[in-house]
C-alpha cells in the first residue's frame, strides 16, 4: 500500500481499485479533536441517562435506514461480502444500541451497598463519566467494534475520539457523520484517521481512557 505522511490511500482489497484518500490527523489535529470532545462532554454529561439514550436511538434509526449503503461501503473497503457486513456489523450494532439504550438506566442507576456495621449510615455506588474516551479500532470489524464502544461510552456520559485502522477510514468517517446527522452535539464524536503515530498522539493527548482492539505488537 502506498504510504503518505499526509494522506491515507483507500484501496478496495477485492479489486485493488483506489477509492480515494483521507487526510492523516497529525498530533496537532488530534489534540484539537480531543479539546473539542472535552468541551462537548461537559454538557452531554449533564443530561440524564434516558435523555442520552433517546439521542442514541435516533442514531440507531439512521443506522437501520442507511443499512444497505453501510454494508456496501463495508464490503468495498474491507472486502467482506455485503450480507456478512450487514448481519455481523450493521444489524449487530443496531441491536447492541437498542439493548444498551434500554438497559443503561438500570445499569448506571445508583446501587445501595449493605453495611455490616454502622447501620445508621447509608452507602451506595454512584457512577460518574470518565470524560473523553479514545478508541483505537481494527480493520476487520471497522463499524461494529468502534460503534459498540462508542454507544456504551456515550450512554455513560463520555465523549469519544476514534482512531480507526488506516485500512478502513471511510466507514469510520461515515460513522462520525451518522452521529452528526442524529443530532449529537458537535465535537462529542471525533474521528482522527492516521497511522501508528496518530494512535500514539491520541494516547498522549490526555484522554481519560483508551479502548484498544488489536495485537500485542500493534499495541506496543
Amino acid at each position: 500500500m502506498e504510504h503518505s505522511e499526509n494522506r491515507i490511500p483507500c484501496i478496495a482489497p477485492a479489486t485493488g481499485t483506489r477509492l480515494g484518500a483521507v487526510p492523516v490527523a497529525d498530533p496537532d489535529a488530534v489534540r484539537t479533536a480531543v479539546g473539542r470532545a472535552r468541551l462537548a462532554q461537559v454538557g452531554w454529561a449533564k443530561l440524564s441517562v434516558r435523555e442520552r439514550a433517546a439521542a442514541l436511538l435516533v442514531f440507531r434509526d439512521l443506522l437501520v435506514a442507511e443499512g444497505p449503503d453501510l454494508a456496501a461501503l463495508l464490503s468495498l473497503e474491507c472486502g467482506k461480502p455485503e450480507m456478512e457486513a450487514y448481519m455481523s456489523e450493521v444489524f449487530t450494532l443496531a441491536d447492541l444500541t437498542t439493548y444498551f439504550c434500554r438497559k443503561a438506566p438500570g445499569i448506571l442507576r445508583d446501587k445501595p451497598i449493605s453495611l455490616h456495621l454502622m447501620k445508621h449510615r447509608r452507602s451506595l455506588i454512584h457512577y460518574q463519566p470518565r470524560g473523553v474516551i479514545g478508541i483505537i479500532s481494527p480493520w476487520n470489524f471497522p463499524l461494529v467494534i468502534p460503534g459498540g464502544d462508542l454507544v456504551m461510552a456515550l450512554l455513560a456520559g463520555n465523549a469519544v475520539v476514534i482512531k480507526p485502522s488506516e485500512v478502513t477510514p471511510l466507514i469510520a468517517l461515515r460513522l462520525g457523520e451518522l452521529c452528526h446527522e442524529a443530532g449529537l452535539p458537535p465535537g462529542l464524536v471525533e474521528i482522527v484517521p492516521g497511522y501508528g503515530p496518530t494512535g500514539a498522539a491520541l494516547i498522549e493527548a490526555g484522554v481519560d481512557k483508551i479502548i484498544f482492539t488489536g495485537s500485542v505488537v500493534t499495541g506496543q
